[in-house]
Parts: C-alpha cells; sequence; structure tokens
C-alpha cells in the first residue's frame, strides 16, 4: 500500500475512533450514566485526543523516515510506539457503556500494528550498499 494512502487510512480511523468516543460519551452524560459531582466528559475526549495526535505523529514517523541504516531502527521503534499507545487505549476503554470505543480503539490497534509490519518487511533489506574504491 503507497504511502499516501496509509496516512490517509491512518486519518479516517482516528477521525472515527474520536468521532465514536464524543458520542458515547455525550450519550452517556445525557442517560444520567456518570455521576454529576466528578470532572467533566471533556477530560477523556482531550486523552483521546492527545493519544491521536501522539500516533499520528509516531506513525507519520515510522512511515517517512528516510531508509537508510540507523533510521530504519528509529522508524520502526515510532511505528511500534504507535501501535503500543494504540492497544493501551483498547484496555482503557474496556468498561461497560464504553465498549464502542474500545471497538473503534482495536480498529485502529490493527491498522497500527499493520503498519508496523509494513514498515518491518520495507525496511528489512533497504540497507544501503557500500561502494567500494
Amino acid at each position: 500500500m503507497r504511502k499516501t494512502v496509509q496516512l490517509t487510512l491512518l486519518v479516517i480511523i482516528l477521525s472515527i475512533a474520536n468521532l465514536v468516543l464524543d458520542k458515547v460519551l455525550q450519550l452517556n452524560q445525557q442517560n444520567n450514566l456518570y455521576d454529576p459531582d466528578h470532572d467533566s466528559i471533556i477530560l477523556p475526549i482531550m486523552d483521546m485526543y492527545v493519544l491521536s495526535f501522539l500516533i499520528f505523529t509516531f506513525t507519520v514517523l515510522g512511515i517517512f523516515l528516510p531508509r537508510r541504516k540507523y533510521f530504519n531502527f528509529v522508524a520502526i521503534l515510532f511505528a511500534s510506539l504507535a501501535a503500543l499507545i494504540s492497544l493501551g487505549s483498547i484496555f482503557l476503554w474496556l468498561t461497560p457503556d464504553h465498549y464502542w470505543i474500545a471497538g473503534c480503539n482495536s480498529l485502529l490497534t490493527l491498522f497500527s500494528f499493520y503498519l508496523l509490519y509494513s514498515a518491518w518487511t520495507s525496511r528489512r533489506g533497504s540497507k544501503k550498499l557500500e561502494v567500494r574504491d
């Protein structure tokens, strides 16, 4: 898959995950599932925005770093960080009344691990050949 298509799919999946999070939390608040004395729902929404920004940044770095000797390791490291952050977001939302959020985050995690696999396979054999004089 081309890098621009991967990036476009990542933006779409992140947008869907944030939209579902926003709608589920608003519906839960309207149905009085949250205690009115506690914090507002803006904190988890902002938390997901920060995680989305980190996932997007690490994935872009993992995809677009040049294919050189040391950059291969760094690119795979960034792609694996994005996959682990998205995996952690699933476990954050595995509570009743939040299963839709965890489901969207699992889609994001699957795509992040696909991007990690793609970065690993494309960079594995891309070492620069040295030119000898």
